[in-house]
């Protein structure tokens, strides 16, 4: 049921007078506790289900600069992927067999079962690949929104990989151990020669 107008009239009145004595919780912001969120359960519900390599680069770069909420979700991908590229890795020099396991029934035992798994090293380059695009995206997401270019070659040199920042700046320590990470990936994954 609304409170009486004389009682609403009188609560405002003194609200304004800086009274908070009848005001009503959850309408005046100097009687309504503040609500407090648990970071910590927040950062373990972001990363559940990442592996070792994973969490260690989200909370490098969590823990280095504030995040917007693209940031939040592009880091994710990229703390997935790391995953994925360390399971590959260890695929591909005969470390990981865990991958891949088939259980036959007891009859079938006697039987020869090949399985080829081919592909491995096309996908780590291409999970390298997606890394980098992914690095890049975070970082364009870090600089401000509005970067006119003027002239056909100022778009030419960013797109063939150019800074539009000076060398030596500091950009966030995190974000440029990321991006080595995905250089480093993509480096061991392509083809020799």
């Amino acid at each position: 049921m609304a409170d009486p107008a004389a009682l609403r009239t009188r609560r405002y009145r003194l609200h304004r007078r800086g009274d908070h004595s009848i005001c009503v919780v959850g309408r005046c912001s100097v009687v309504t506790p503040p609500v407090t969120r648990d970071t910590a359960s927040d950062q373990r519900e972001q990363t559940g289900g990442l592996e070792a390599p994973g969490r260690a680069l989200w909370s490098e770069v969590t823990g280095a600069m504030p995040l917007t909420a693209l940031q939040r979700v592009l880091l994710l991908e990229a703390c997935r992927i790391v995953d994925r590229l360390d399971k590959l890795d260890a695929q591909l020099r005969g470390d990981d067999r865990g991958w891949l396991e088939i259980e036959l029934p007891d009859d079938d035992r006697d039987r020869e079962v090949v399985v080829i798994v081919d592909r491995a090293l096309v996908e780590a380059r291409q999970q390298a690949v997606a890394l980098k695009q992914l690095v890049g995206e975070i970082r364009q997401a870090d600089k401000p929104a509005a970067r006119p270019t003027t002239t056909r070659s100022a778009a030419a040199s960013e797109s063939a990989g150019a800074s539009a920042e000076p060398a030596g700046e500091e950009e966030g320590e995190s974000l440029a151990d990321l991006i080595q990470l995905a250089n480093h990936a993509a480096r061991r994954d392509s083809p020799a020669g």
